[in-house]
């Protein structure tokens, strides 16, 4: 049996590969990362956080490429001792935006609650 390394998914979680590892402070700013498979088609990454209960959108931009994936990285701020945050990809169609969220729980093909960010 062969396994297929390339990613099916989106993905991020806690991990040092995707979340800047050591102390972190109030007030300090924070590299986050995702990885997206080409078949995923993102144009454009987007990172939510709500810092003081509003929804503030943070652009990602490209990290690194390879053959079969993409890896985005954005800088949040860290405002508050826990920071939920989740990812929001859109890609540019013939018949307009479209956009899926992603969130611990997986993806979403609709704005969920910030339960699992």
């Amino acid at each position: 049996m062969t396994i297929d390394p390339r990613p099916t998914a989106p993905h991020h979680d806690g991990s040092p590969m995707y979340v800047a590892p050591g102390e972190v402070r109030l007030g300090d700013r924070v590299p986050v990362r995702v990885r997206l498979p080409h078949t995923a088609g993102a144009d454009r990454v987007l990172v939510r956080t709500l810092p003081d209960g509003e929804a503030r959108l943070v652009e990602a931009r490209v990290d690194r490429r390879d053959d079969h994936e993409t890896w985005w990285v954005a800088e949040i701020g860290v405002d508050a001792p826990v920071l939920p945050y989740r990812f929001l990809l859109e890609r540019d169609t013939p018949h307009g935006l479209q956009s899926v969220w992603l969130d611990g729980a997986g993806v979403h093909h609709h704005d969920v609650t910030d339960a699992t960010s």
